[in-house]
């Protein structure tokens, strides 16, 4: 049965009183109540009161930002596939939920949606069909990026503007490539009408070729690229907040002029928000000490021979951000979600985490780089 044809149980989880982390937990639950889940997955009877509502909300008690897919895979057996919606935070998490499922007969547990075949797959949405009768594609070669990967889609609907259509798309996409390609191997995507294309168009047939034929270059140019940085320079700095607070920091400087920045291409940035009043925005000696062993337990566990970088930090006007540069990033969400609550003690600890293959988001450091050659 196809994709689309399957049963769709995408849904936010209800709220329930009671929180619960452990996945032997849910998954001892998920036993006990499979038969009757499984029924209503396979007869689509209640399948809302029966299973959607309750799987919801113990999704729900373990992690936010889960939802999943159920349908009858093949002839008697259901295939639950758990989705982050293309939250990259989330990946890891759903790795490891499915990795520690149990061997039930009757079901297929699933991580992240897979790829659908291209013909006769297709999405309504609103007045719209996304499909590949409806939408082709080119790519946008970038010399001085080149491992960069810039796709163009080209909507039939001249007169849709590029806000209407990025929801539709991008769900296209995600089921049509598969989530994990889906988000993590497009750097750039435009969305655009036939009448300002500027490059011949491509069926969408040939996407996921393509996709596959880039990262495989990544791949032969990068894999094997590591860094140690024992002989590196660092520049430190010193600025000022628009508050005329205080900014401090220190880079590697080696790092921002190293040649092979795509082989980290994850961007890992800490952001550890602290009370700095009446310190001029600086940390207490308390928290800077607490700032400085949390940075330490984070690059323990993610070495620079695993490929994790630490390009540097700055600190000032109640927040020290760290810059982390990863050649993957579903362990780094690992360490972070295990080690961030140890910490949460006097400071307030987030990270961001997205696709930054040549550290464009450095950018405003690159003269220290520069300077340090």
């Amino acid at each position: 049965m196809g994709f689309l044809q399957k049963l769709m149980g995408n849904h936010q989880a209800i709220v329930v009183d009671k929180v619960v982390h452990d996945k032997e937990t849910f998954w001892a639950w998920f036993q006990a109540q499979s038969a009757v889940f499984h029924h209503a997955v396979i007869m689509h009877e209640q399948i809302e009161t029966e299973f959607f509502d309750p799987l919801s909300a113990w999704l729900e008690r373990m992690h936010d930002g889960i939802y999943f897919l159920a349908g009858e895979a093949e002839t008697g057996v259901a295939e639950l596939i758990f989705t982050a919606e293309g939250v990259y935070k989330n990946f890891a998490f759903i790795e490891d939920l499915v990795a520690t499922a149990p061997a039930l007969t009757g079901w297929r547990f699933v991580a992240l949606k897979p790829a659908c075949p291209v013909e006769g797959f297709g999405i309504n949405m609103g007045e719209r069909t996304y499909s590949d009768q409806t939408m082709q594609f080119y790519a946008r070669e970038q010399t001085r990026l080149p491992h960069n990967v810039d796709i163009t889609i080209v909507h039939s609907d001249e007169a849709a503007t590029e806000e209407q259509l990025t929801s539709g798309v991008y769900v296209y996409l995600d089921n049509l490539l598969g989530e994990w390609v889906a988000v993590t191997q497009i750097d750039q995507l435009h969305i655009i009408p036939p009448s300002v294309a500027t490059q011949p168009l491509l069926p969408m047939a040939d996407l996921l070729p393509y996709l596959q034929q880039k990262h495989a270059e990544w791949q032969q140019a990068y894999a094997h690229v590591y860094h140690n940085s024992d002989q590196d320079d660092f520049v430190s700095f010193e600025g000022e907040a628009e508050n005329g607070q205080l900014i401090v920091g220190i880079i590697d400087s080696t790092l921002l002029a190293w040649p092979h920045k795509p082989s980290h291409p994850w961007m890992l940035t800490l952001h550890i928000a602290y009370d700095g009043n009446g310190l001029n925005g600086m940390p207490s000696k308390q928290v800077y000490q607490h700032m400085e062993a949390f940075e330490d337990a984070v690059m323990a566990e993610l070495p620079e021979h695993e490929g994790y970088l630490n390009l540097g930090r700055e600190t000032g006007d109640g927040v020290r951000l760290v810059y982390i540069a990863c050649k993957q990033f579903v362990q780094a969400t690992r360490v972070l979600e295990r080690l961030m609550p140890r910490f949460a003690q006097d400071m307030s600890i987030e990270y961001d985490l997205f696709q930054d293959k040549y550290w464009q988001s450095l950018q405003r450091f690159e003269h220290m780089g520069t300077e340090a050659d």
